[in-house]
This record gives C-alpha cells, structure tokens and sequence, in this order.
C-alpha cells in the first residue's frame, strides 16, 4: 500500500500519530529558520526517539539508513509534486510537497 501522511500547512513545529504496518509512530516536525529545511523526529509509540534530526528532502528515502528494529519495514519519501525535487519550504509540507510511505510489500 501507498500512503500520503496527513500534513500541517499552518504550524512550524507540531507532532502527528501515524500508523504504519500495524505499528503506532510519532512523527515531529520542526521547521528550522537558520536553514531553511524542516526536521523531523520518529518516536515509537512510548515516545522514546527511534532517531532524531531527519532532514526531510525531496526524492530520497528519509530514514532508510536507519537499523533500529523498531522503524517501519517500508519506505518514506518526500516527493515534490511539481516533479522539479525542490526540498519543502515553510509552508509546502504537505501541499507542493507530500510524504509518502510505501509499504515493504509494494518496494521496487
């Protein structure tokens, strides 16, 4: 299955519950005026960070790398829907660009 996560357009630093796989995440996202990039945290369900500081970009798995047993079996990707790979800005998480999971089963 694929997915698009339910986004803000409106806030800069907020906190969605998501269920992937039958497994309840934390995502946080926070937009850092220094650089210009959003951030993000996943958390399992307790809260406890499974890994922080995610810079959330366009075209590339966000958290691919990561080993801990506790992240999802599928992929996230921030796709630009314009087709341009321009990364998010403030207020484009979510509109120009969506995130999406893709479940393990439907990965190329």
């Amino acid at each position: 299955m694929i997915r698009i996560l339910p986004l803000s357009q409106s806030e800069s630093n907020y906190e969605i519950l998501i269920t992937l796989e039958d497994v309840d995440y934390i995502l946080r996202f926070l937009w850092s005026e220094r650089d210009h990039h959003w951030y993000m945290t996943i958390s399992d369900s307790s809260g406890s960070a499974i890994i922080t500081g995610v810079k959330v970009v366009c075209d590339a798995p966000l958290a691919s790398h990561v080993t801990d047993e506790r992240i999802w079996p599928g992929q996230l990707w921030c796709v630009d829907m314009t087709r341009y790979g321009v990364d998010p800005g403030l207020r484009d998480l979510g509109t120009r660009t969506k995130l999406i999971y893709i479940d393990q089963e439907h990965i190329v």
